[in-house]
């Protein structure tokens, strides 16, 4: 059953989480063309053969040619277990296997102000795959620029960025996740250096919710992990010494140690402004969203100036219609203003086709991300000031995706 835009944005805050829980490779994916099989007949009637329902193509990103950026980007494999992350190098579309790492399964990757925290299984016995459900997790650093990896002395079922590079929050599953249903089980938390020495002593995150990213002050940002209304506050900002939620946040795009930018949930797409909160000071900047779109997703650029969002015509939380404009914008959250990126502009219908946004690791680069078929990724990018849209001559190679900074 297609879900709606609402129900997928409400799902957006534990996306990292729920991939964590269930392999990738059962859920549908974008492009697949369903199989709808006729009923047995009764009669002497051959049986009516299966009816495949087409799915429109998936749109393209068009721009000029890419070349000479000496731009990679980060690309995790479908669970396998003879998968090994690796760098992209768009120039050339070339794909180099990171050192340091061991084959196997793969989680989507934790992102730190200069560097990736990678998540790996070890796979089943031969021919039974990756492992599913509530399983223990070693993970990897890869620095900024770095083509090796190093091991962690971690273990845990997750881990999530504190506020700088030095520091983890470990997650513990207190109980088994039910893959029947989008709970998660209760959790423990706490926060560790890259050696394993607490920090902090072990907190019990709120009942109902999961924990997506620490911001400053040892604070984190929590989701409502289940389903629930899409006018809900679902995004809750925690204080674990005191136990009390600080504030509520309808739907988060993105956030960094200092800003959380986010937007009501019930507002429609006349008025839906991105609001850029500072958790300091507590000021709020409105920034206005497009005439009849509203934002989708977003990631911030690692130095915090500038926020890179997805939006989409008519309501981010109604269902969506079968030809829906998609388009990326770029807000300088210094000055508060609007920019449009030249060329990413697509049409998706329900939910089937939408873009995914990055930063290179210096900053100079917005990579985008869109289906190109049901297990094919096409990479794009962007320079702030620039009016063309770059893209690659060759792109990834099938079960390879773009690794996200945001949640």
């Amino acid at each position: 059953m297609p879900h709606s835009r609402g129900q997928v944005i409400g799902a957006l805050g534990a996306v990292a989480l729920l991939a964590a829980l269930v392999v990738v490779g059962r859920l549908g994916a974008p492009g697949r063309a369903p199989q709808v099989s006729a009923p047995a007949s009764t009669t002497a009637t051959p049986p009516t053969p299966p009816t495949t329902v087409a799915l429109p193509a998936p749109p393209r990103l068009r721009g000029v040619p890419l070349a000479g950026t000496g731009l990679a980007a980060l690309l995790i494999p479908e669970p396998s277990s003879s998968a090994v992350p690796g760098l992209f190098w768009l120039d050339s579309g070339r794909l180099t296997p990171i050192g340091g790492l061991p084959h196997g399964c793969y989680l989507p990757t934790t992102r730190l102000p200069h560097g990736w925290v990678l998540g790996q299984q070890a796979s089943q016995p031969a021919g039974q795959g990756c492992p599913e459900l509530g399983v223990r997790t070693q993970f990897y650093r890869l620095a900024d620029g770095a083509s090796s990896a190093t091991r962690l002395p971690l273990t845990a079922d997750w881990v999530i960025a504190a506020d700088d590079d030095t520091r983890l929050w470990l997650v513990d599953f207190l109980g088994r996740p039910d893959p029947s249903s989008d709970q998660l089980p209760p959790q423990a938390i706490q926060q560790v250096d890259l050696t394993g020495h607490p920090h902090t002593p072990r907190y019990r995150v709120p009942a109902g919710y999961a924990a997506i990213q620490g911001v400053g002050g040892g604070l984190l940002l929590l989701v409502l992990a289940g389903p629930g209304p899409v006018d809900t506050s679902r995004f809750a900002l925690w204080n674990p010494r005191s136990g009390r939620v600080l504030r509520r946040y309808d739907r988060v795009l993105a956030a960094t140690a200092t800003t959380v930018a986010w937007v009501a949930g019930a507002c429609g797409a006349k008025s839906c402004p991105v609001h850029l909160s500072d958790l300091a000071s507590g000021s709020d900047t409105q920034v206005a969203a497009p005439p009849g779109m509203s934002a989708y997703t977003g990631a911030f650029r690692p130095d915090g100036r500038y926020l890179a969002v997805v939006f989409v015509s008519g309501d981010a939380t109604a269902p969506a219609p079968p030809a829906t404009p998609v388009r990326v914008g770029v807000i300088d959250a210094s000055t508060g203003r609007l920019f449009a990126v030249s060329g990413a502009v697509m049409v998706g219908g329900g939910g089937d086709f939408w873009l995914r946004v990055t930063w290179s690791p210096d900053g100079a680069w917005l990579l985008l991300s869109a289906p190109a078929g049901q297990h094919t990724q096409q990479l794009a990018a962007w320079r702030p000031g620039d009016t063309v849209f770059h893209v690659p001559r060759r792109q990834p190679p099938t079960g390879q995706h773009l690794a996200l900074a945001g949640f």
